[in-house]
């Protein structure tokens, strides 16, 4: 008998840390960790109500563990939410959290929307905004050094967020179309994109177009082979990584239309004038113009077709 109540007693003991165990685990686990979104910072109330004291605040950006939410919904300043017990540098108070975000990424880090544009079908749109710290605009020049924006649908307000890039259309199946810039004075280089609707606006890499200006203070490196190679200019367009260079010799009116295979250089046509030769950019294509004839480059077959 006394056996048999020592066995009892053991279990009652296993059965309290056990228990005691799964609550603290169950605990660990219902605990979440959010961002504060709120500028400058966020009070943090001593009870879940607007009126309630102050005893401390969370700064933006700064992680918070959340503990627990209140069942019934609130509403501050026309913003619905819940209030939530949380807990932050050892402090234990109530926060609205309307005001904290499971990700923190550059939507956050702006406080100015410049336009906001519907696609063709009405069903998404974009917000164009410029960042707080330059307040820099998005224009027509592509000064897109300080801008971004965000893609949207009615059920999702911040689903993507493209940073550096101009929007420039949608096109007809709702996929917009973007360009980002990069201008340092003796290197231009323009990157066309599209965000892929389908694809959840997953960005897709178009055509690539690289202008080196010459000069002995060059801040990029040049083409390995053509590091050598004395040239007033070099246009470079990429479309999967294939390239074609377009390059104005020194002490030369001409142009040479050429790409590198397996680093050798092969020339496909030479333009006997650079004032013949004008060159175009699209997302999907380039083109270029030797007088009056317009050619379009195959990038896959490594040729210039005449149109």
């Amino acid at each position: 008998m006394k056996g048999l109540h020592s066995i009892l007693i053991a279990i009652f003991i296993f059965s309290n840390i056990f228990c005691k165990e799964n609550t603290e685990k169950k605990s660990q686990k219902e605990s979440e960790y959010f961002y504060n979104i709120a500028k400058p910072n966020l009070n943090i109330r001593k009870d879940p109500s607007e009126l309630s004291a102050k005893i401390g605040s969370i700064e933006f950006g700064k992680i918070v563990t959340v503990i627990s939410k209140e069942k019934v919904p609130a509403k501050i300043d026309n913003i619905n939410g819940f209030w939530v017990k949380i807990e932050h540098k050892g402090s234990i108070g109530w926060v609205f959290d309307s005001y904290l975000s499971k990700e923190l990424d550059s939507f956050y880090l702006v406080g100015k929307i410049l336009k906001t544009e519907k696609s063709p079908s009405n069903s998404y749109f974009y917000i164009l905004k410029s960042t707080d710290e330059y307040e820099e605009r998005c224009d027509e020049e592509y000064n897109s050094n300080y801008c971004f924006f965000v893609i949207s649908d009615d059920k999702n307000i911040h689903s993507q967020v493209f940073e550096k890039t101009y929007p420039l259309y949608w096109d007809k199946n709702d996929n917009l179309i973007g360009i980002s810039k990069h201008n340092d004075g003796d290197y231009i280089q323009i990157d066309y994109s599209r965000f892929n609707k389908l694809k959840k606006f997953q960005k897709e890499e178009l055509i690539t177009y690289t202008f080196y200006f010459k000069n002995n203070m060059s801040t990029h490196l040049l083409p390995d082979e053509y590091n050598e190679f004395s040239f007033k200019y070099l246009k470079k367009v990429c479309k999967d990584s294939n390239c074609f260079y377009f390059i104005k010799p020194t002490n030369s009116t001409e142009v040479l239309v050429e790409y590198v295979k397996s680093g050798i250089r092969h020339t496909i046509l030479k333009i006997e004038n650079d004032a013949d030769f004008t060159l175009e950019t699209n997302p999907e294509n380039a083109f270029f113009y030797k007088s009056d004839k317009k050619f379009e480059i195959d990038f896959i077959n490594n040729k210039a077709k005449e149109l």
